[in-house]
C-alpha cells in the first residue's frame, strides 16, 4: 500500500489527525495547500510526493492506490472558498474537484510541441520520457546533462504566449517559472524584473505576456538535481507543486 493511502486511511480512522488536517487546509492559502498536506504526511511517517498527490488528484485511480477509498482525497477539503460548511454533512464527504483545479494551477506546464533541449538536439515536450536525458543546469550556472525522472499527465489549460526580450517564445500556462541562477526563479506573470538564464549562455526578462484565448493538452516533468531545463531556449522550473 502506498503511503498517501496508508495516511488518508488514518485520517479517516482518526477523528483528531482529520480535524487537524481540514483546519490546516482551512486556514491556508491556496498556493500552500499542497504543501501542508504532504507536511502533516510526513509529519505522520508517511512520504508523499508532490508528483504522487498531484496524479491521484488529476486522474483519481484510487483503485490503484491499494485500499484508499475511491473518493478518499475527496476527504481533506472543500469547495473553492474553503472548506465548506460541515453542519449537515461530515467534511470528508465533500469532492476533490476544488483542490484538483488549484494543484492543475500550480503545475508549471508547455504546450506539447514546446522543444525541450536534449544531448542530442531537441524534442517536442509531449515525447519526453522518464529516464530521457536533458540539458539542465546547476547553481553555479553550469550546463550540465540529467535525467528526467518523472513525467505528468497531460491535461487541458488555458495557454499564454510569452516573449522574452531575446525574442524566445514559451507557450505555457499562467503559472510558469523561469529560472535566473543560483536560488532565484520567477514566474512569467510577476518577474519582478528578474531574468532567465538562457540555452546560448545569456540572461533574457520577459517582454511581455499575451492570452491566447487557446486551451491545449499541456506538458510537464521532473528533472534530476536542480529540477530545471530549457524549453524553446529559455531555462524552465520543472513541474514543481510548492
Amino acid at each position: 500500500m502506498s503511503d498517501l493511502a496508508m495516511f488518508m486511511n488514518e485520517v479517516r480512522a482518526d477523528e483528531s489527525l482529520g480535524n487537524q488536517l481540514r483546519n490546516a487546509l482551512e486556514n491556508a492559502s491556496v498556493l500552500e495547500r499542497a504543501e501542508k498536506f504532504i507536511a502533516l504526511a510526513k509529519e505522520r511517517g508517511f512520504q508523499v510526493s508532490e508528483v504522487e498527490l498531484f496524479r491521484f488528484l488529476e486522474k483519481r485511480e484510487a483503485d490503484k492506490c491499494d485500499a484508499l477509498p475511491e473518493d478518499a482525497l475527496a476527504n481533506v477539503v472543500g469547495g473553492g472558498g474553503g472548506i465548506k460548511d460541515t453542519s449537515d454533512k461530515e467534511w470528508w464527504e465533500y469532492g476533490v474537484e476544488a483542490l484538483d483545479a488549484v494543484l492543475k494551477g500550480l503545475g508549471h506546464c508547455f504546450s506539447g510541441d514546446s522543444l525541450v533541449s536534449t544531448p542530442s538536439g531537441t524534442k517536442a515536450i509531449r515525447d519526453v520520457k522518464p529516464g530521457d536525458e536533458v540539458i539542465s543546469v546547476d547553481q553555479d550556472g553550469n550546463q550540465r546533462v540529467a535525467k528526467v525522472t518523472d513525467v505528468i499527465e497531460p491535461y487541458e489549460m488555458p495557454i499564454v504566449e510569452v516573449t522574452f526580450s531575446d525574442g524566445h517564445k514559451w507557450n505555457t500556462t499562467t503559472t510558469q517559472w523561469y529560472y535566473c541562477g543560483g536560488d532565484e526563479y520567477a514566474s512569467v506573470m510577476d518577474d519582478q524584473g528578474k531574468t532567465a538564464l538562457t540555452l546560448d549562455g545569456g540572461k533574457a526578462g520577459v517582454r511581455s505576456v499575451v492570452e491566447t484565448e487557446r486551451n491545449e493538452p499541456v506538458y510537464d516533468f521532473v528533472v534530476e538535481g536542480l529540477n530545471v531545463m530549457f524549453v524553446d531556449g529559455v531555462a524552465a522550473e520543472g513541474f514543481s507543486l510548492s
